[in-house]
């Protein structure tokens, strides 16, 4: 029964010591400890930083979080003390140290009553108050680090920014501890970062080469918002930077992370050619506005800072719910076959087992650097996606090579020449001038032909001028009087060589056996989206009325119409009330072609 009394009395002791006990510091145990054992007072006196002073009736409390959250405010100053026991002697070649990567504030550092260190100027007005810096580590003083227990207190003030915060837990350790761990911190950030920056200069040099611009763009840029959000507190907590511009650096950090929430599964909307990426891409983008602003419009009391907590957990829960998104997107990609699906899925899988363990335990390094696996993933993916582009372009090339030698055949064919070259006889022996005049032309037009065929698009100014020479060199050979009247701009608008050319040589062909006069009419009407070009004749409209059949120069136009804008283009060719006439309708946007100029 004695045994029974004397053990629960043991147990009442021993809550008791350890609610008041000292936090336990062996260097031979752990490089940095963290301090978290900490008592507050939102009071101001000298007596604070004694190390005989008994805090007793001091509120146990958390020393990290904002100001703004408790009842005390946003502004004043503050008294933090922690007990700390040093267990073991310090060897002469060591010096114990105080690491505090942030405190958005002015504070001092005392240990056992001596001030060892500050960091900006602590007073009790803004005008006095200079705001520190961050990343402070303060020499503690060999002989007051002997074995025993021993008083750390903060005496901290804030009335020049937003709010006050100490974002992270003060460190004791070696000082050679703490500059080992910083440079580890830094190797394995700058580790990732590079993997990152390597990612997003890869897709920058795709996008000059590649068909799906939009997808390499969205993924460079989410690879330098990663970048940028892993650096900023990184080097922030390690080198000494001036804290009076932190939230301003914040705004910075808010941007990074919208480009983090949002642009995973647009790029993966885009690479995957979902017909709604639009929309999709739009709701995100909405959310993610919302998500990321109302928490900083908190800071500034438009949003009640009461609901920041909430702010915080949908934003977890938004980046979980993304990354949801972009496993279903790539699973059903998978379903489906698409290249590189099965691939970017278990990238995206492993990078989820992430995101989650990060938000666990609050450890940015974990997210990090499985999205740095997660991009070399993507990179492997978008080089194959690339080489399979650069695939088919090579083929676009060849068959357009093709088309070339079929245009050159067909329009500067050994019948063409010779019809030619016969009226030129006729002439010389019935009219001299004429023939003179229809050399000229004809060299005008086999000129412009040979240039165009090396081309992938020509203005619609020197198309016209191409068919003004043909005209000519067909009023001449044929006796007739045909002519070419221009309406609207055509200066600024380009298109496939020929096509407008082919069209003209098919009307004077078709449309002008019995007639010996007539008249072609250009006209352009442009948009903000497309250019409306339509070419209408006088001739005879009898022929092929029912428009079903495509002859070789009709299949000609398609054809390089669908080289330069797939099927982003219409051509008709049908009857009109005067005659017959041409419509091709062809994008304003210079962007959507697949074509480039030489």
């Amino acid at each position: 029964m004695l045994k029974r009394h004397f053990a629960v009395f043991a147990l009442i002791f021993l809550c008791i010591f350890s609610a008041n006990a000292a936090l336990r510091f062996s260097p031979s145990e752990s490089d940095l400890t963290d301090i978290v054992q900490w008592r507050v007072n939102f009071s101001d006196s000298a007596h604070f930083s004694d190390q005989r002073y008994d805090d007793k009736h001091w509120d146990t409390a958390s020393i990290t979080g904002l100001w703004k959250l408790d009842e005390q405010g946003s502004s004043g100053i503050r008294w933090y003390r922690a007990r700390i026991f040093v267990s073991e002697y310090i060897p002469s070649t060591e010096n114990l140290a105080i690491f505090i990567p942030m405190i958005i504030s002015a504070y001092e550092v005392f240990w056992n009553g001596v001030k060892i260190g500050e960091s900006g100027h602590v007073a009790d007005n803004k005008n006095d108050e200079t705001i520190g810096r961050s990343a402070g580590i303060f020499t503690i003083p060999h002989e007051y680090s002997q074995i025993g227990e021993h008083v750390l207190a903060l005496r901290i003030s804030n009335f020049s920014t937003i709010s006050g915060l100490v974002a992270e837990n003060p460190q004791i350790g070696f000082m050679s501890n703490i500059f080992s761990s910083s440079l580890q911190t830094l190797s394995i950030s700058f580790l990732i970062v590079g993997i990152l920056l390597i990612t997003a200069l890869f897709n920058f040099v795709f996008i000059a080469k590649s068909l799906n611009i939009r997808a390499h763009i969205c993924y460079a840029v989410l690879s330098l918002c990663c970048t940028g959000y892993i650096l900023i507190p990184i080097l922030s907590s390690v080198f000494p930077f001036d804290l009076s511009y932190y939230y301003s650096l914040v705004l910075w950090s808010d941007i990074f992370w919208f480009g983090i929430l949002s642009l995973l599964p647009i790029y993966l909307y885009l690479i995957f050619e979902d017909r709604h990426w639009k929309i999709k891409s739009a709701i995100i983008f909405s959310v993610c506005v919302v998500l990321v602003a109302f928490p900083r419009l908190a800071f500034y009391d438009i949003v009640p800072i009461s609901t920041i907590w909430f702010w915080d957990f949908a934003n977890q829960i938004f980046a979980i719910i993304s990354v949801i998104v972009s496993i279903v997107i790539a699973f059903r990609a998978a379903i489906q076959r698409k290249k590189g699906a099965k691939m970017l899925l278990v990238g995206l899988v492993f990078f989820a087992v992430g995101v989650l363990f990060s938000f666990a335990f609050r450890q940015i390094s974990t997210w990090a650097t499985s999205f740095a696996v997660l991009s070399v993933f993507m990179t492997i993916v978008m080089g194959r996606f690339f080489w399979a582009e650069m695939r088919q372009k090579s083929a676009l090339e060849v068959r357009s090579a093709r088309l070339e030698l079929e245009l050159l055949k067909g329009h500067i064919s050994p019948h063409f020449l010779l019809n030619s070259l016969n009226s030129i006889v006729a002439w010389v022996e019935e009219d001299p001038k004429t023939a003179t005049k229809l050399v000229s032309e004809l060299s005008k037009e086999l000129r412009l032909l040979m240039a165009f065929a090396e081309r992938k698009t020509v203005s619609l100014s020197e198309e016209v001028s191409l068919c003004r020479a043909h005209i000519q060199v067909m009023n001449l050979r044929k006796e007739k009087e045909i002519s070419l009247k221009v309406l609207g701009n055509i200066e600024k608008i380009t298109v496939p060589p020929l096509i407008l050319h082919t069209a003209l040589e098919n009307g004077i062909t078709h449309g002008f056996v019995k007639k010996d006069k007539g008249e072609f009419c250009l006209k352009v009407e442009t948009t903000a989206k497309k250019n409306r070009i339509i070419l209408e004749n006088n001739g005879d409209n009898k022929i092929s009325k029912s428009g079903a059949d495509l002859g070789t120069g009709s299949k000609y136009i398609i054809k390089r119409l669908n080289e330069l804008y797939e099927k982003n283009f219409s051509f008709i060719s049908t009857p009109c009330a005067n005659g017959w006439q041409v419509v091709i309708e062809i994008p304003n946007d210079e962007t959507s072609k697949k074509g480039e100029n030489p």
